[in-house]
């Protein structure tokens, strides 16, 4: 049986593969997809965050990695503390720092996620 935290791992491995199906089928049908940045689901559900947050992210930055650097997990609950390294597409600057997600998982999907993440390098590096 998969843990939350492996949930939420696969999710992280699958993007980094560039493997978008499986990233979209950790998520729960009503997922709650929460942002700090330009890239917004409209709407609730794995289709939502496809067209609002994923393929968008994909088009404007040339280079992404999301680096979990841990997890803490209690009950529903999994906190990823990480690092992130991107490069703009149109600009080629480059964009690092650090983010905290908060995931809810249940039966095994991912249900809500909420991002914190260093906007003022991503405003640098995309303007």
């Amino acid at each position: 049986m998969q843990t939350n935290t492996t949930v939420v791992q696969t999710f992280y491995d699958a993007l980094a593969a560039g493997e978008l199906a499986k990233a979209l089928s950790c998520l729960d049908e009503n997922i709650e997809w929460v942002t700090m940045w330009d890239y917004r689901a409209n709407g609730r559900g794995p289709d939502a965050v496809a067209e609002g947050v994923l393929k968008p992210f994909v088009t404007d930055w040339e280079q992404a990695a999301l680096v979990p650097d841990r997890f803490v997990a209690q009950d529903e609950s999994v906190i990823s503390l990480g690092h992130f390294d991107l490069v703009h597409a149109q600009t080629g600057k480059r964009a690092v720092g650090r983010y905290a997600h908060a995931w809810t998982v249940k039966d095994g999907r991912i249900v809500r996620f909420e991002q914190f993440i260093d906007t003022l390098a991503v405003k640098n590096a995309s303007h």
